[in-house]
């Protein structure tokens, strides 16, 4: 078995759900899908989960990718 230390595991959650850096302008469905979805029961969590790993990112391109786009889905 190999031993992981517990702060190089969190280290790599961190980095992987791009809470380290945000992630370029323009990358919101990229970030959405390399965390694997992000919590949207209410409208408002989605788009501060996201708020916080995109650069730039206004609230109602959210919306737009959902509405308009349908580059992002909820389910």
């Amino acid at each position: 078995m190999t031993r992981v230390a517990a702060t190089k595991v969190v280290g790599f959650r961190v980095r992987r759900h791009s809470l380290d850096r945000q992630e370029p302008a323009g990358s919101l469905v990229s970030v959405a899908q390399a965390v694997c979805g992000v919590h949207a029961q209410l409208a408002a969590s989605a788009e501060l989960a996201l708020w916080a790993r995109v650069e730039s990112l206004r609230r109602d391109e959210v919306r737009e990718a959902l509405e308009q786009e349908r580059s992002l889905v909820k389910t």
